[in-house]
């Protein structure tokens, strides 16, 4: 159409402005373009999804719409129904977001939602995708875990604390067994406290400085 050298089945030429294509369906009907391979459909572009007015691209092999586009322009991913301008997932399970960087030992960074908690992760080289959490945000509570998926606590840490200057001079916080460790930078700098409320000192001697402090 507007052309005599085709070169696929149908082709559409305006050389003096745009082409384009209209489907106008009735009242309360949609249109649609269908994808087939072989005489079976594959994917089919829709309008007025559901006779809500909504734009869907449709998997036929799974039955469901892979994308929605509402009329408030929310976009759907495995959802129907958008709440807000990007809307991920519908139904039970947990639900993924993933960066994905192949030069990188962890190629899949993630985020997601699964059950209560709001989760931050990596996945390593493994080709099927299995979320390893190292931060969790359990929505329920407020509460925030890292290195742990239930944190009981406001923050929950499984591990040390790192503060200040990186490498072997690093203070830090650490428990083991339940006893709290501080560790000032250096070594032999360290304060242990016990459950029981004993403790030890495994550094040099306390001095008074002027201030009331101690060095």
């Amino acid at each position: 159409i507007g052309t005599t050298s085709p070169t696929v089945k149908l082709e559409v030429t305006n050389t003096s402005g745009d082409a384009i294509m209209r489907l106008d369906s009735a009242s309360g009907s949609g249109s649609a373009i269908r994808l087939s391979r072989a005489g079976t459909n594959k994917w089919g572009i829709f309008n007025n999804l559901n006779t809500t007015d909504k734009f869907s691209i449709y998997n036929y092999t799974t039955s469901a719409s892979a994308l929605v586009i509402d009329t408030s322009s929310n976009v759907g991913i495995g959802t129907t129904s958008p709440l807000t301008l990007l809307g991920i997932g519908s139904g039970s399970g947990a639900k993924y977001i993933t960066l994905t960087d192949t030069s990188s030992a962890y190629q899949h960074a993630f985020i997601g939602k699964n059950g209560n908690l709001l989760q931050f992760g990596d996945s390593s080289l493994n080709s099927t995708f299995a979320a390893e959490p190292r931060m969790s945000l359990d929505i329920s509570t407020g509460n925030l875990g890292i290195g742990t998926t239930t944190p009981a606590q406001t923050l929950s840490v499984v591990g040390n604390i790192g503060i200040g200057t990186l490498g072997s001079n690093a203070s830090k916080l650490s428990d083991s067994s339940g006893s709290l460790t501080i560790a000032a930078g250096g070594t032999n700098q360290n304060v242990t406290l016990n459950p029981s409320g004993t403790g030890l000192v495994q550094s040099a001697a306390f001095v008074a400085t002027p201030a009331g402090g101690y060095s």
